[in-house]
């Protein structure tokens, strides 16, 4: 059986925006401008357009900047 590494982003497959900012470290503002700047995937879900970001996305957001 393979073993799956989990992380604290990908546990949860839909992060919402104060979640994606707080594994960030950063402010709101500018987790919608990474977005905005499509440099972080993200989704759009609902007739309100809620932003949506999927845990493995963040991950590899993380790792191209950090370089792990």
């Amino acid at each position: 059986m393979e073993s799956r590494e989990k992380t604290a982003t990908n546990q949860r497959e839909l992060l919402k925006m104060d979640e994606v900012q707080a594994c960030l470290g950063i402010s709101k503002a500018y987790a919608y401008k990474l977005i905005k700047e499509k440099k972080i995937p993200s989704l759009r879900l609902g007739e309100r357009g809620a932003i949506r970001v999927r845990g493995v996305d963040l991950d590899a957001f993380l790792e191209a900047k950090v370089g792990r």
